[in-house]
């Protein structure tokens, strides 16, 4: 069996090949001062991204609507058109991933931001646009764009991550996941506010404009050391497909997936649940959609570091069962209504905050889990490694992130927000139950 298959443990300086340096400057030690302006600009990267890509999601519906002079529902398209992004990153992802070493993260990274800059400001013309079918293609075009420039700007800034913070790679992403966060809670309320204060034009003018204005900044605060390492070539060269021949990448992706399904799903439907449950009004049922993001950002720093320090894939599995027994209890399913109260705020905002929890504890995990199986695989250690494992984090991030709302939204169409959160629930619960198998099976594994 090749070293890229084997599911036995080992010293890894038996089975590191001999390859070139990545680059000399990059072995030398960091200094604290380096390393805080990285966490900086990937925290200020973070919440810009988020926000310029979540901004038009409380508006452009009705937008859409107002330019379709022929009336009828534009629920379709504007679906379409928001799922543009999450298939465009889930396409591009794996590709930046396998040549980020040979690009250059810290070029990639700036390319991305200058993508997601213009799409941006290029949304921001739409609204002249009066034919219908010329407004959908320009629509169409401007959000593939930034979905190209969103999986640069993560695929580069994981890669920056784990090669900058090689021993704290799960502390670092449980932290930027919580400034990831505050980008797509930023984002749609000062998107509303600006389109109420001067149109449809401002929120796009705005966010893309920043993220012009920050890229000189960040070209010039990120290191030089950041520049295209000589490419590995030969047998055990990481690239995409020789990593996914291991039975626990997939095991950790599909918990990737799952976790940003599971979040989806609420997002597009526990509106109308609220609103028909418990009379809440709009203003209400952003506060409780707060409270899961809130739980969800204050833990993954937490989790992180816990992840680090006890272990990957025991805090994966503990999360798995954590967030369906929250999902499980959320409206609650027909599965526990024979011992479990129904309509009562109070479980339900506990339940919100359990689930919430227990996929923090899933997903923040799951990239440094991924890196260290990768090494365990005979993968040297360094940029392209690094590389490959962020196009597909993002790639399949980006992938739940679609399946989700859509899913979800599909269930609940048909039968009710409680059937939904059962099969999400079961779902959990079930790869729950296969990853505790398998680790204990193989028990040198958990680690």
């Amino acid at each position: 069996m090749s070293t890229a298959t084997t599911i036995q443990d080992g010293d890894d300086s038996s089975t590191e090949p001999l390859l070139p340096r990545e680059n000399s400057r990059e072995t030398k030690p960091k200094s604290k001062f380096r390393s805080r302006l990285i966490l900086a600009c990937m925290a200020a990267m973070n919440v810009l991204a988020n926000m310029a890509y979540s901004t038009l999601a409380p508006f452009f519906p009705q937008e859409a609507a107002a330019k379709k002079l022929t009336g009828g529902s534009v629920d379709l398209e504007v679906g379409l058109i928001f799922g543009t992004f999450a298939l465009v990153v889930f396409v591009v992802a794996p590709l930046l991933g396998v040549r980020v070493a040979t690009i250059g993260p810290k070029f990639l990274l700036c390319a991305g931001v200058f993508l997601l800059g213009g799409a941006t400001l290029l949304f921001g013309f739409v609204s002249s646009i009066d034919d219908w079918t010329s407004f959908l293609v320009v629509c169409f075009l401007a959000r593939a764009v930034q979905g190209c420039g969103a999986a640069a700007v993560d695929t580069a800034s994981w890669t920056i991550v784990a090669t900058e913070f090689p021993d704290k790679i799960a502390t670092v992403f449980g932290a930027l996941e919580t400034f990831s966060g505050l980008g797509f809670m930023i984002g749609p309320a000062l998107g509303g506010a600006l389109y109420k204060a001067n149109g449809f034009p401002l929120p796009f003018f705005f966010m893309g404009g920043l993220l012009l204005l920050c890229l000189p900044g960040f070209m010039y605060a990120l290191p030089f050391s950041m520049s295209p390492t000589a490419d590995q070539h030969g047998p055990n060269r990481p690239t995409t497909w020789k990593v996914l021949r291991n039975i626990w990448i997939w095991m950790t992706l599909l918990t990737l997936f799952m976790s940003s399904a599971s979040l989806g799903m609420i997002e597009a439907t526990l509106a109308t649940f609220l609103k028909n449950t418990f009379d809440m009004g709009p203003a209400t049922i952003g506060l409780v959609l707060l409270l899961c993001c809130g739980v969800y950002l204050i833990s993954a720093p937490i989790v992180g570091h816990c992840a680090d320090r006890w272990g990957t894939k025991r805090i994966i599995i503990v999360g798995l069962f954590i967030s369906s027994v929250g999902t499980l209890l959320l409206a609650p399913s027909f599965l526990v209504t024979s011992f479990v109260p129904r309509k009562k705020l109070w479980l339900f905002l506990l339940s919100t905050g359990i689930m919430a929890l227990g996929l923090s504890l899933a997903a923040v995990p799951t990239f440094s889990d991924m890196i260290r199986t990768a090494q365990k695989m005979g993968f040297k250690k360094g940029m392209v490694l690094n590389g490959v494992i962020s196009g597909i984090s993002t790639s399949f991030f980006s992938l739940g992130e679609a399946f989700g709302p859509s899913v979800g939204g599909l269930i609940t169409g048909k039968m009710d927000f409680s059937h939904a959160t059962t099969i999400f629930a079961l779902a959990l619960a079930a790869h729950g139950y296969i990853y505790l198998i398998l680790a204990l099976c193989f028990p040198s594994k958990v680690k």
